[in-house]
């Protein structure tokens, strides 16, 4: 197992957790403290973000990311969670791994390319987002690609609000979010393919909050029809960041989705 992991939990089930970009495999704490008596929750570090290795440019982040995700899961299977980039990831390996997850618990996947036939405006919206952070890192500015980007999806705080040490930790990774693109606008790893997510049988729960940029909420809208056993919950008041600041209420609804199919 790789060193860059943490454990949560001692429970009868064995999970792994998926973090959002630019945090690590600690984030799950308080969500893997309301459910440690139900799950193992094992959080590993994604490639470029604490502890684990740094992206390697010649091979794409995504990639890198499911090596890492393969070596952690093993033989499965495992109940599947993901929050945002970590959760297009639990994706894409369901697609791959089927057999190897037993669930899946999505918390706002940020797949833009799902958005293509459904809300176009939505995803042109999000490059454009996407290209001040591009432009602000071209400066050489990472503070302020930084500020750019969690100002969209690094929930409720404003980048002042944001600790000091956090903020460095957060404007280090930056040039990890454009890394991503290939997979999250333009499905390199072929989650929309014909018949790729009906082919993951396993219970899905996709949990988004309504105080979240649209984008989320449709994207999650487009897989509930895809995934053959999935459905759909919103946590109001919640937005991008609430498996962090909002643990409670997401494990309130994680607890009888898990409980409700068995161990």
């Amino acid at each position: 197992m790789p060193k860059a992991v943490e454990i949560f939990g001692t429970g009868p089930r064995r999970a792994v957790a998926l973090h959002c970009s630019l945090a690590r495999g600690s984030a799950w704490g308080p969500l893997g403290a309301r459910l440690g008596d139900l799950l193992t929750l094992e959080a590993p570090d994604l490639t470029g973000h604490g502890d684990a290795p740094d992206w390697v440019p010649e091979v794409a982040y995504h990639e890198q990311a499911l090596a890492i995700i393969d070596q952690i899961v093993g033989p499965g299977p495992v109940d599947l969670f993901g929050h945002s980039l970590g959760a297009v990831l639990a994706l894409a390996f369901a697609v791959k791994n089927p057999a190897r997850v037993q669930s899946l618990i999505l918390y706002e996947p940020v797949l833009f390319a799902a958005l293509d036939d459904r809300a176009p405006k939505l995803k042109t919206q999000s490059r454009d987002q996407l290209a001040d952070v591009l432009a602000s890192l071209s400066q050489g500015d990472r503070e302020e690609a930084a500020k750019v980007f969690t100002s969209v999806w690094g929930g409720s705080q404003s980048w002042d609000q944001i600790p000091a040490g956090q903020r460095d930790y957060i404007a280090k990774r930056i040039h990890l979010i454009p890394a991503g693109n290939p997979l999250l606008y333009e499905d390199a790893s072929g989650i929309l393919a014909p018949g790729a997510l009906e082919a993951v049988k396993a219970p899905a729960l996709l949990l988004h909050g309504d105080c979240s940029p649209a984008a989320a909420g449709v994207i999650q809208e487009v897989l509930e029809v895809r995934l053959p056993n999935a459905r759909r919950c919103e946590i109001k008041g919640g937005g991008h960041m609430a498996p962090i600041t909002r643990s409670a209420e997401v494990a309130a609804l994680v607890r009888p989705f898990l409980t409700n199919f068995g161990a």
